[in-house]
């Protein structure tokens, strides 16, 4: 019992001090001169990209800790140098906070909740859908007028991701105005850099309102709760974009093209949040992936999980982009802490039922004391 009382500790330490790699990159869009009473509205969730509303000069390059590395993100507008082109919209209106210190919300983010602040609360997803990073179509705001995808000269937004790792990764955004915006618009992507594009997922959707009486005409929906009025996740939103892409370890380009037609409400597009989740990491070539037959932790693939294994892990530890023979056990892309539990887990365990030299809870006592001692040559 002291014996795993000492390694609890020594595990507890390593936990406390290493930093966990991060196989997730989620950033929401907020405007820093619109709603200005509560805004901007980040969603606590997500990391943040924040400029002013035709502000050309907020619209920069800005760098976020994502799958273990630093991923730089870009918008531009190809087909116009006009700042009025350029949207960071706040719809509102989000007056303050009452004595409990919750939002005290009206206008047309009221049409989301249907009235009901207790819904923003609990599902806690309008700051996502309240605001939006775009492009406005319409040639009195700079842009090149209506474009139906063959006729008319488009207006573009682009979205550029330097640093992705290569790897496979889901993308799902969303698409939503608590207004009236409803416009048609293709999405395609580039995973070369911009040489080429295909059409990402379904490669056309539309945008979804939450209030009546647009110009033109459409039908609003109000997604804060459903028929049953429980909450209802953003996923269920027609506009949402889900789909997965390959990424090489060039830029990533997210192409967005508004299908402008007839008045103003289908002229602008927007581009609430979006999510990125890395199902798989491209190191040395190869998919990471644990060896058939192989037990998770046998790092040389000599059918024993032991000390030897330890070591190659303990050598590469916090390296990113490794194949699973250099440790990262779970392969999601960082050899880290997580590794180290799945390879304590089966330490001692042989594909060929082989004994283990030293005695299994001697060795995961003597794996925790190097880890500490990696951690303070970490510090140090």
């Amino acid at each position: 019992m002291r014996q795993l009382k000492i390694t609890s500790i020594l595990l507890a330490f390593v936990f406390c001090n290493t930093v966990q790699a991060q196989t997730s990159f989620w950033l929401d869009f907020n405007s820093l001169t619109q709603d200005a009473a509560t805004g901007p509205h980040g969603q606590p969730d997500y990391q943040w990209y924040e400029a002013g509303h035709e502000v050309a000069e907020d619209f920069v390059t800005q760098s976020y800790d994502a799958f273990g590395t630093s991923v730089s993100f870009t918008p531009e507008w190809p087909d116009s140098t006009d700042n009025r082109t350029m949207q960071m919209i706040d719809r509102g209106t989000q007056s303050g906070f009452d004595d409990f210190g919750d939002p005290i919300v009206s206008g047309n983010d009221a049409n989301w909740l249907e009235g009901d602040a207790v819904f923003l609360l609990e599902a806690n997803t309008l700051d996502v859908v309240t605001d939006f990073l775009g492009v406005d179509t319409r040639t009195g705001n700079g842009g090149n007028g209506d474009f139906d995808g063959e006729v008319g000269e488009p207006t573009r937004m682009n979205i550029i991701l330097e640093g992705i790792p290569a790897g496979e990764y889901s993308w799902t955004s969303f698409h939503h105005d608590t207004e009236n915006i409803h416009t048609e618009f293709l999405f395609d992507i580039s995973v070369d850099g911009g040489n080429t594009f295909v059409p990402a997922g379904e490669g056309q959707y539309k945008m979804t309102n939450s209030t009546p009486g647009s110009n033109p005409p459409e039908p609003a929906v109000f997604q804060g709760i459903n028929e049953d009025d429980e909450v209802a996740p953003l996923t269920d939103l027609p506009s949402t974009a889900v789909f997965n892409f390959n990424a090489t370890g060039d830029d990533v380009i997210l192409q967005f093209t508004p299908l402008s037609a007839d008045a103003v409400h289908t002229q602008i597009f927007g581009i609430n949040a979006f999510q990125m989740e890395q199902l798989s990491v491209t190191g040395g070539g190869d998919i990471c992936v644990v060896p058939d037959g192989v037990i998770a932790g046998d790092l040389d693939s000599d059918g024993t999980v032991a000390f030897a294994d330890f070591l190659v892990l303990s050598q590469n530890f916090g390296s990113a982009d490794v194949p699973y023979a250099s440790g990262d056990v779970d392969c999601d892309g960082t050899v880290a802490f997580a590794d180290f539990l799945v390879l304590s887990q089966n330490f001692g365990q042989s594909s060929a039922a082989q004994a283990v030299p030293e005695p299994a809870g001697f060795a995961i006592a003597a794996m925790g004391a190097l880890f500490l001692g990696l951690m303070r040559r970490r510090r140090g």
